[in-house]
């Protein structure tokens, strides 16, 4: 067999021209600045964020965007206590909607819960902007240069 294979933890392997496996090290002594930037960006932020006010804050624009506007304003003082008595009673009827359905997700898919979409989503949001910050830090220094 062409293919010789060693394994050392510090090792990994490339394939080379021909038909066979060289080891190549990996350098140990520079350590990559923005993967770990990212990890600790996006553990911190799965740590740090609080899922139950970033979905009562979800469920908030939800109701915002479904349940309709206040429209015209009506001449008479009755209807328009009428009106927000009935938009007041539409919101909290959506609202309860939505957390049982919020509800009924995490009771049928509990390996994946509201609370660690949420967490999750933050620790990406927080890895990206922490990435993109460096790297416009970094271009910065390198045209400098």
């Amino acid at each position: 067999d062409k293919c010789k294979t060693a394994f050392d933890s510090r090792r990994h392997f490339v394939r080379g021209k021909e038909d066979h496996i060289t080891a190549k090290t990996l350098s140990t002594d520079k350590m990559d600045v923005g993967s770990f930037l990212g990890t600790l960006a996006f553990a911190l932020a799965y740590y740090k964020v609080p899922p139950v006010k970033v979905i009562d804050k979800c469920v908030e624009i939800a109701v915002d965007m479904m349940v309709p506007g206040k429209g015209s304003g009506e001449s008479n003082w009755m209807m328009k206590q009428y009106r927000d008595l009935s938009q007041s009673a539409t919101r909290q009827q959506k609202e309860l909607e939505i957390r049982n359905e919020l509800r009924n997700w995490d009771e049928q898919v509990p390996w994946f819960h509201t609370e660690l979409i949420v967490r999750c989503a933050a620790g990406i949001v927080a890895r990206g902007l922490v990435l993109s910050i460096y790297q416009m830090i970094r271009g910065n220094d390198r045209q400098r240069r």
